[in-house]
């Protein structure tokens, strides 16, 4: 099972065995950080390298190994590659890993119905295989997925489609509350006290979260707005940068001709009669001041 980043993995995963449960956010960052840069060429050699640590590892590390199967098939960059390789032997890996120390036990059926209820695997035979195990592994199982059918109830769909073409009905422009004394008398009024009332608080926010497309439009379309008026006051400072940048430089261009002016016509266009003309004004403020000091002595 040689392979250029097996080693890496295995330094990590010697690691996990080496510390007690459960699993650091830091050491599972680490093994994240190895799996995707070796992804590309070999994640059929990463998933192997981590079903046989679970087959070979203390059951006390079931847990650890299960939250690190978790974190790379969730993982945004490269997940869709894993949960297809994965779900091949998902019915075995978690079968074995089952067999964790009972304190455990909980967090794994935790672990394994969110994958069940988020469809994290997208397959019809994935999602009974998950099933199957939690069957066999939490004695409430069936009790949890009787309430969670309650999702495509007569009566719930009913209340859904209620909402949904009243939510069609209302303007962008009205008030988004315009609704809410409705609600409130269904909660309230048909509801109160009964099991149908938490599972429908669903319904409630997918209507809320309709009436907001509605008012403010879809989120990546107010993205891509704000990202367009940002390109947009970009350019505008920048052309009021160039602007500004040009006067300056016009500014000083005109600084300097004045300059040269002032120049051409003191010293060169004069030539020597300018030159006479300075020595006559320094001529005359020495007399004045003689003349000033001699009217003093007379006195």
């Amino acid at each position: 099972m040689n392979w250029p980043g097996s080693e890496e993995l295995q330094v990590q995963l010697s690691e996990v065995e080496s510390s007690p449960p459960p699993i650091k956010a830091t050491r599972v960052e680490e093994i994240l950080a190895v799996v995707q840069k070796h992804t590309k060429q070999y994640y059929k050699h990463i998933v192997l390298h981590i079903e046989t640590f679970l087959k070979k590892t203390n059951p006390v590390h079931y847990l650890s190994g299960v939250y690190i199967i978790n974190a790379i098939v969730k993982n945004p960059n490269f997940g869709p590659v894993y949960q297809k390789r994965f779900s091949i032997n998902l019915e075995n890996t978690l079968s074995n890993c089952f067999k964790c120390p009972p304190e455990h036990k909980s967090k794994m059926i935790t672990t394994v119905q969110l994958w069940l209820d988020k469809n994290m695997f997208g397959l019809p035979d994935v999602e009974e295989k998950l099933v199957k195990i939690l069957k066999a592994n939490d004695p409430s199982f069936v009790e949890k997925r009787a309430r969670h059918s309650l999702g495509t109830s007569p009566i719930k769909q009913e209340i859904k489609q209620e909402f949904s073409s009243e939510a069609e009905a209302v303007s962008p422009m009205e008030d988004r509350h315009i609704a809410s004394p409705k609600k409130e008398t269904i909660k309230t009024e048909q509801f109160e006290g009964s099991e149908v009332a938490s599972d429908i608080q669903e319904i409630f926010s997918l209507y809320d979260q309709t009436i907001t497309s509605l008012e403010f439009g879809d989120k990546e379309e107010r993205e891509d707005k704000l990202e367009r008026e940002t390109r947009r006051g970009e350019g505008r400072e920048k052309e009021r940068g160039v602007t500004e940048g040009q006067e300056k430089k016009e500014k000083g261009e005109r600084r300097e001709e004045k300059k040269a002016e002032n120049f051409v016509d003191r010293y060169v266009t004069g030539g020597p009669e300018s030159e006479k003309v300075i020595v006559e004004r320094k001529r005359r403020r020495k007399r004045g001041n003689g003349g000033g000091g001699g009217g003093g002595g007379g006195g």
